[in-house]
């Protein structure tokens, strides 16, 4: 039987509940079966039994197009009509995930026809916060991180000293279009220089902040200003507009471990980590190949959680 690749972002978590970390497992448990209707698509969670392995969690976000259906096409006619559909079916695919709470670590399968991470975080945010019925404590964030191979998010952690940061993006109009209505807190670093992108008919924004060096500038660029900078970048890497993130990088300077100051550059796009797995290909599906999608990202999770590790807490 004939095999497609499939691919998976890793992508790194930062959850917080009143400040504190917070225990996304329990999150994403509480919202098994949780279903949501858009305008266009419904979603819905499925947490998949992962039997007696308590180190992640693993499921499925299923997404139904309700809306905007193309059409089949006879290919000895060429004459285009309808799917057919009754009033209670609907196109359906699926995004396998699968979270690590010891790394704080999620798989998550790309599929353009599905739902996206972005999409996904946003789901689950304001359906958890929206349960706890204004308890402070309860309430939770959460921001998305990709993680470069080469460990570049950690290197940028580690600078002491900020001398440069660079956002390049193409399709400004495009990104505003798509998180008009969603997420606006964590584009809300980049939103004025964005629209004022936009109003000028750009194709093309950066944002360059620079010092003269560290005798010129004893206190290099702010740090709490760049890393806001930083998590809008990733976050669009998240999402359905991350291929027009052209660049993101950080250049400062780090010490070693014997104490010396040594200028470095932080790249947090290129190369970044991901998998891939394998799922059978035929020409009509009946299912959304559940038992293969657990399988191949249990098996994926297996063989890189090392990898990782490694990346995230080096020794």
């Amino acid at each position: 039987m004939a095999k497609k690749m499939v691919d998976i972002q890793l992508i790194s978590i930062e959850s917080d509940v009143a400040n504190a970390p917070i225990q996304l497992e329990a999150v994403l448990v509480a919202l098994n079966d949780f279903k949501k209707e858009g305008n266009n698509k419904s979603y819905q969670i499925k947490i998949w039994n992962n039997g007696n392995n308590s180190n992640f969690v693993s499921g499925l976000v299923i997404t139904e197009q309700i809306k905007d259906l193309p059409p089949k096409r006879n290919k000895d006619t060429g004459a285009f009509s309808s799917l057919g559909l009754q009033d209670n079916e609907r196109l359906a695919y699926g995004n396998a995930f699968l979270y690590d709470k010891d790394l704080n670590v999620i798989f998550y399968e790309v599929n353009g026809n599905g739902c996206y991470l972005d999409q996904f975080s946003s789901m689950i945010k304001e359906e958890w916060n929206t349960r706890q019925q204004g308890q402070q404590n309860q309430i939770i964030d959460i921001t998305f991180a990709s993680i470069p191979k080469n460990g570049g998010y950690q290197q940028y952690l580690s600078m002491y000293y900020l001398k440069e940061f660079i956002l390049e993006v193409a399709c400004p109009h495009a990104i505003i279009q798509e998180y008009q209505n969603r997420n606006k807190t964590l584009l809300g670093a980049i939103s004025p220089d964005l629209n004022r992108a936009v109003n000028n008919n750009a194709d093309v924004m950066q944002i360059r902040y620079a010092t003269l060096g560290k005798k010129a500038n004893e206190q290099g660029l702010d740090a709490s200003r760049i890393r806001k900078l930083v998590k809008a970048g990733q976050f669009i890497l998240t999402g359905n507009q991350r291929a027009n993130v052209r660049e993101l990088k950080v250049v400062g300077f780090e010490r070693s471990p014997e104490g010396r100051s040594h200028k470095t550059t932080a790249d947090l796009i290129t190369d970044l980590l991901k998998g891939s797995i394998e799922l059978p290909t035929v020409s009509q599906h009946v299912d959304l190949q559940e038992e293969n999608r657990q399988s191949q990202i249990e098996s994926l999770h297996t063989n890189m959680r090392q990898i990782v590790q490694s990346i995230l807490q080096p020794q």
